[in-house]
């Protein structure tokens, strides 16, 4: 969260895909942004609803296939999970979709290729994640 605070231009909506239990939901909420967030495990949106950031909503889908997104938001995210998502182009395209104009696109958590010691998980070198 101490990255999107150095940026932070007070969003009014937020989505956040591969969102999990909702923790970085609850946050936003607190500070009055409306959430939407997105899993593909349904039981995680279903913790986050009922115990953990029940004020956001939530939808369940495939990043990898058709998204059911229409709104823009002010501050998309997705920490913590793009290295492993499948089609990474396709879902990097979706996320500059649904960034409004004049938004926040926050992705952490990338594995670099040129890391010595290994990178978990899909890597690519610094330059490639641009």
């Amino acid at each position: 969260l101490a990255l999107l605070e150095a940026h932070w231009n007070k969003p009014k909506t937020a989505f956040e895909l591969a969102c999990g239990i909702g923790h970085y939901l609850r946050e936003l909420t607190r500070r009055g942004a409306r959430c939407l967030g997105a899993d593909v495990v349904f039981a995680k949106c279903w913790l986050a609803k009922h115990w953990v950031a029940p004020e956001a909503e939530y939808v369940v889908f495939d990043a990898g296939a058709t998204w059911p997104l229409e709104d823009r938001y002010d501050l998309v995210q997705c920490h913590d999970a793009f290295y492993f998502l499948p089609r990474q182009e396709f879902v990097a395209d979706r996320l500059r979709e649904a960034v409004a104009p004049g938004g926040v696109l926050a992705v952490s958590h990338v594995h670099n290729g040129g890391y010595v010691k290994g990178a978990k998980g899909p890597a690519r070198p610094a330059g490639g994640w641009a």
